[in-house]
């Protein structure tokens, strides 16, 4: 019979994580990585940039506006010849997106844009 008292509250608690959890998922975030690799023919460097954030502006095939962390806003040029540009279809104003932003060992860069879950 004691265990009833405590049973309450502690659902209550993991209610409350879950939803903290599943609110901090659905944050703006921007982060950089760069990674270096060393063989035998010599080394290389590749670099990628992942922003995540809500659609501001979108304009199919010329550019995309994110807002994302701390209520920054970062345009990304969607028609630069120079860039390997993927968009996933569904992305709309209002979408939450992850981009991506890398160039590999070789210099090609790349920006892919896909649908995150909210």
């Amino acid at each position: 019979m004691k265990n009833k008292g405590f049973i309450l509250p502690l659902a209550l608690l993991f209610a409350a994580g879950a939803a903290f959890a599943n609110q901090q998922s659905t944050k703006e975030t921007e982060q950089t990585r760069e990674q270096k690799t060393s063989d035998a023919s010599g080394s290389s460097k590749s670099m990628s940039h992942v922003v995540t954030g809500i659609v501001k502006d979108f304009k199919p095939g010329e550019s995309l506006s994110v807002n994302t962390a701390n209520d920054k806003t970062r345009k990304f040029d969607l028609d630069n010849k120079d860039v390997m540009t993927t968009v996933d279809p569904n992305v709309t104003i209002g979408s939450q997106v992850k981009v991506v932003e890398s160039t590999d060992e070789n210099g090609k860069k790349m920006l892919t844009v896909s649908l995150e879950k909210k």
